[in-house]
């Protein structure tokens, strides 16, 4: 009698190939995805601020432009929201501001000397002093007393004017 020992046989294991430029496309996005991964780490285990990590998620509020037309304290209501949210300093507020006004309202800043407008609050009171609820009552009353009838405007219509 001969003794053989027992062999254990496995079935071959198939394994996927895929081309090389595949493979290289998987290195390519597992070397993206943890980069990706160890900045995400990196900040969440950094000891910085509450503020320096806010600033990389919040989106900058734009201001609207004002160019003389509307009311200004609606203006100055958004506005002040933007400088809160965003942040800015009296510095950053001021040149915001002058890059908001359009128009007419931009004028002022070509009428007046720069010793008017060198300063936040010397900006505000010249752009309220001309641009207030009180000055804007006036000049659309002027407006309304000058208006005239248009061609092809019915009289219903002009009268819905001077009614609203």
């Amino acid at each position: 009698m001969i003794v053989v020992p027992e062999v254990k046989l496995q079935k071959p294991k198939y394994v996927e190939v895929e081309p090389k430029h595949a493979e290289a496309k998987s290195d390519r996005h597992r070397h993206k995805s943890s980069s990706r991964h160890r900045r995400r780490r990196h900040r969440s285990d950094s000891s910085s601020s509450d503020e320096t990590q806010s600033s990389f998620r919040r989106h900058k509020i734009k201001p609207r432009t004002f160019d003389g037309s509307g009311s200004f304290e609606t203006f100055w209501a958004h506005f002040e929201n933007c400088a809160a949210y965003n942040r800015w300093t009296e510095a950053d507020q001021l040149a915001h501001l002058k890059a908001s006004l359009t128009g007419d309202a931009g004028q002022v800043l070509w009428d007046s000397d720069a010793a008017a407008t060198d300063t936040l609050a010397k900006l505000i009171a010249l752009l309220r002093g001309r641009y207030s609820g009180n000055r804007q009552a006036d000049k659309y009353r002027m407006e309304l007393c000058l208006r005239k009838r248009r061609n092809g405007e019915s009289l219903s219509t002009c009268t819905r004017i001077y009614e609203g």
